[in-house]
């Protein structure tokens, strides 16, 4: 076995290595996540939204800030995706309180719709009474 594994090290560009900082291509995000994200990146989601999912003012703000960019105006060229939870967790105001939020409306949302691997911030009020 350790000669198969020596043998696909040689083989592997340097280029293609995984490091210890870079994501696994083989590595697929949860429902969670992607639910997590596709809200977050959702247009129609706003710091309110956020906030009457049990966010603190100061996260919902931060994050929505985050995502409008420089400018301050969502949906223009400078606007930030939000790729993982680390980037997520990464926004100032953000921290565990935060994710915890975040990772229970998507693990019920998940529970109620598991075909869902992009949740829609339109359906937000139907999807929020799951949680209650």
């Amino acid at each position: 076995m350790r000669w198969l594994t020596l043998a696909l090290l040689a083989a592997c560009d340097a280029d293609t290595r995984l490091t210890p900082d870079a994501p696994s291509p083989l590595t697929e995000r949860t429902c969670s996540e992607e639910s997590t994200l596709a809200l977050l990146n959702d247009p129609a989601t706003t710091a309110q939204t956020l906030r009457e999912l049990g966010l603190r003012s100061s996260a919902a703000y931060h994050l929505m800030q985050i995502r409008s960019g420089t400018d301050g105006v969502h949906g223009t060229s400078d606007d930030v995706v939000f790729s993982s939870i680390d980037a997520v967790d990464a926004v100032p105001y953000v921290g565990p309180a935060t994710l915890e939020v975040l990772e229970d409306w998507a693990e019920a949302d998940c529970e109620a719709t598991p075909e869902r691997r992009s949740p829609s911030a339109h359906d937000l009020p139907a999807r929020m009474g799951r949680m209650a």
